[in-house]
């Protein structure tokens, strides 16, 4: 099997039009939280992927699941930390 993302196992990610931030982020700071995790990382377009929600129930099992091996191993976060 070829991988394909680690972001969406088998599904073809198709982006819905950029999306604009809800209005809830700002009184919730998430719009702080967003702008530190895509801080210096402006070629991986990420911003598109947390502003656009999830609606497939498997690919957000899948996403758990990644974040599950992650924290379980560290050598592999570290791995994908420096890859990222």
């Amino acid at each position: 099997m070829a991988f394909k993302s680690i972001l969406f196992g088998e599904t073809d990610y198709v982006p819905e039009s950029y999306p604009k931030e809800p209005e809830f982020f700002r009184d919730l700071s998430l719009d702080y939280v967003i702008e530190g995790i895509v801080k210096h990382k402006d070629k991986y377009n990420l911003k598109e992927f947390l502003l656009n929600p999830l609606h497939d129930r498997d690919t957000i099992i899948f996403r758990q699941e990644v974040l599950k091996d992650l924290e379980g191993n560290t050598e592999l976060f570290e791995k994908v930390k420096s890859f990222a």
